[in-house]
């Protein structure tokens, strides 16, 4: 009798962790509404995460609309790969041809800021195609493509920066120059990007 009313009462992992999400994650400390705005939002994204978990779970898709996804994940992850390479393909002979020329001693942190800033608004756009079911999953796929674009940029850099002769000091120059700009284009994208947008 006892088992039977444990399992009449089971609640499973997921549908728990949402029930508790509801009833006990308000934090009544909170009062300024700012705060509250930002407390609600966040509550708000964790419960859609949790029911995409349970949804992904009940859900089952036919198989010729599970080789659709897998077809627009694929061709996803192929747009993003290429458009990485061509970047870092792009910066490497670009950095070459500046070499030569000597004279415009920023065109490269221009560049290569410009990529930084430009790229991640194309992996997003590609992530939405791609139609994820959870939050966290696309936070994930982003974060590991827009790492995967800055490590890949960097280390074409530094393969292009120690075949310099006297590279020390031509990498901390290369580095300040790239400091300044990246400076310069956040302070750009958070002022045009998100402060006007919104």
């Amino acid at each position: 009798m006892s088992k039977s009313f444990g399992q009449s009462f089971r609640i499973d992992k997921s549908k728990g962790l949402l029930a508790i999400k509801v009833f006990s994650s308000w934090d009544f400390k909170v009062i300024k509404k700012s705060s509250v705005r930002l407390q609600r939002a966040n509550i708000g994204t964790q419960l859609k995460e949790l029911v995409a978990e349970v949804n992904r779970q009940e859900l089952t898709f036919p198989v010729l609309q599970r080789l659709f996804r897998v077809f627009i994940h694929m061709l996803a992850w192929i747009m993003c790969l290429g458009s990485t390479l061509a970047c870092v393909l792009a910066v490497y002979y670009f950095s070459e041809y500046m070499h030569g020329v000597r004279h415009i001693l920023l065109a490269v942190p221009v560049v290569v800021s410009s990529f930084n800033l430009l790229l991640p608004g194309f992996f997003n756009a590609v992530a939405w195609m791609e139609e994820y079911d959870s939050p966290s999953v696309l936070n994930y796929v982003s974060i590991s493509r827009n790492l995967l674009l800055k490590v890949s940029v960097l280390g074409v850099l530094c393969y292009y920066w120690l075949g310099r002769v006297c590279w020390e000091s031509f990498v901390g120059q290369e580095l300040y120059r790239f400091l300044l700009m990246d400076f310069i284009f956040m302070l750009l994208d958070t002022f045009f990007g998100e402060f006007l947008w919104r």
